[in-house]
Parts: C-alpha cells; structure tokens; sequence
C-alpha cells in the first residue's frame, strides 16, 4: 500500500468520526432545548396554578365587618391624628366635632372587646403593614400586650403569598413577650376562634403562676 493510500484511508477514518461526533452532538443539543422547552412550559403552568391559588383565596376568604379594611383604614387614620392632635387637613382637632375616624376607631375597639368578651381592653397603636396588605391593633387585656394582625386580603400580591403561604390571609394573634417582641400565639381563617385563643393561652399563664 502506497503512503498516498494509507492517507486517504486514514482522513476518511477521520471525516466519518467527525460525522459521528457531529450528529452526537446535534441529538444532545435537541435533547437539551426540548428539555428546555419544557421546563419553560412547566414554569408556565406552574405560574398560571399560582395565580388561580391566590384567586381562589381572595373569592373565598374574607372577614365581617369587624375587620373590613374600609374600617380598618379609618381607624388607624384617627389614631394618626390623636398622635398629632392633627385632623387630616392639619387643623387641631376639634373636641366638639364629630369624626367618622373617631367612630370607627370606636367602633374596632367595642368589636374586640365583643370578639375577645373582654371589657378592659385598651387599643395601644394601629400600624399597617408592608404597604396595606395587614393591619396590626395592638391592645391590652388581663394585664398583657398583644397584636391582633388583620390581612387585607385583596390587597396580598403573588410574591407575599409565596413568601408567606397561606397564613397570609389569616387573622393571627401575637403576645407581646417583651417590648417589640412578638410571638404568636395562634392564626385562624374563622373571627369566633379569636376569643379561644386568647383564653386557652390566658389559661396557660395561670397554670404556669
């Protein structure tokens, strides 16, 4: 055999393998954007399953007029404005006059009490929370500090419910251990449950004295 023919064999050896790895690799890149494809698909459906979850909490989930946000929001607003001793225009608060603020800020304070079936309780501060998707009473009663965390349902984003769950929609109830730390002591989806939650955790308390 010439040296002429071994090289000619030896490229043609040469050229089938670079086919062979060509087509190797071309099946491997398929495989790889088919899965691709699907994963993305599967991020898709996913996404949409999500939406429909968080849709479906805000059809089925909601609270008395108790803890209506509507309420809520002019409740906390007359609580800003006894901090100032400032109404909403910035005059001074007018003992005479009547403020639909006030009477709902009345109104939230006789609910808990009715809710709780406590008479002594004292409401110490209404905050809201991350942007209107709760609000926090904070109160007294029986000689603790607790906070009460009402979610505005339809306000609470995709990102908060994948961050938080499904105790995001619900009313949950916190001890104030010591100044600015909270435990909770219970959530719930049902407003009668509140009152069973604080007596068991009172309850509690008195067994460990």
């Amino acid at each position: 055999m010439s040296l002429v023919q071994k090289k000619d064999i030896y490229h043609n050896s040469n050229y089938q393998f670079f086919e062979e790895s060509s087509s190797i690799l071309a099946r491997a890149e398929n495989t790889l954007k088919t899965k691709r494809e699907q994963v993305e698909q599967a991020k898709y459906e996913l996404e949409l399953t999500e939406m429909d979850v968080l849709s479906k909490y805000k059809q089925h989930v909601s609270y008395d007029f108790t803890f209506n946000p509507s309420i809520l929001e002019k409740a906390w607003t007359w609580y800003c404005m006894i901090n100032k001793n400032k109404d909403k225009e910035g005059n001074p608060i007018d003992k005479r006059k009547k403020y639909e603020e006030k009477e709902r800020f009345n109104w939230v304070l006789d609910e808990l009490e009715r809710q709780f079936g406590k008479k002594d309780i004292k409401i110490t501060d209404i905050l809201q929370f991350a942007y209107g998707i709760a609000y926090e009473i904070m109160f007294t009663t029986s000689g603790y500090s607790f906070q009460l965390t009402v979610p505005v349902v339809q306000n609470v984003q995709l990102r908060e419910y994948l961050n938080y769950g499904p105790e995001i929609f619900k009313l949950k109830l916190y001890w104030e251990r010591i100044e600015s730390c909270f435990d909770c002591i219970g959530s719930t989806f049902e407003e009668n449950e509140l009152k069973d939650i604080l007596d068991d955790w009172l309850a509690k308390q008195e067994e460990k004295e």
